[in-house]
């Protein structure tokens, strides 16, 4: 790493950069940083461009047909899965409520029922008691 400042040319960034770290010199544990050419960098964007084209998958949900990461797909599957299991056990408590209910109704139909079979067999038996 030529670290002289003598004009010999155009510097770019990256070695500006590497000038000032070469003349701060190099601090415990820290290695030193090799310096990037021109050549390489575009190395680095073809793999920056290969890592974003991620592949897409075409879904249709509710109507609409999309594009979707692979990771949306596992999202979305493992969400509706758990709609779907939370769903059942709100329908199941849903028909445990409803006869519940039921029973409760038709326990108080028997009492009503009770109440007005034993009212007038009562109006009978009132005069009979005072007439003793």
């Amino acid at each position: 790493m030529d670290t002289t400042p003598n004009g010999s040319g155009p510097l770019s960034v990256d070695g500006a950069a590497n000038a000032i770290l070469g003349l701060m010199g190099p601090e415990e544990g820290d290695e030193p940083t090799p310096e990037v050419s021109q050549e390489q960098e575009p190395q680095v964007e073809q793999e920056t461009q290969e890592v974003e084209e991620t592949p897409r998958y075409r879904v249709k949900a509710a109507g609409e047909e999309r594009e979707v990461s692979l990771d949306d797909l596992i999202k979305s599957y493992q969400l509706g899965t758990d709609y779907t299991q939370k769903t059942q056990a709100l329908a199941e408590q849903r028909k445990a409520i409803e006869a519940e209910k039921a029973a409760v109704e038709q326990g108080e139909s028997v009492r009503l029922e009770r109440q007005l079979v034993a009212s007038p067999v009562e109006k009978v038996r009132q005069p009979l008691r005072h007439n003793r």
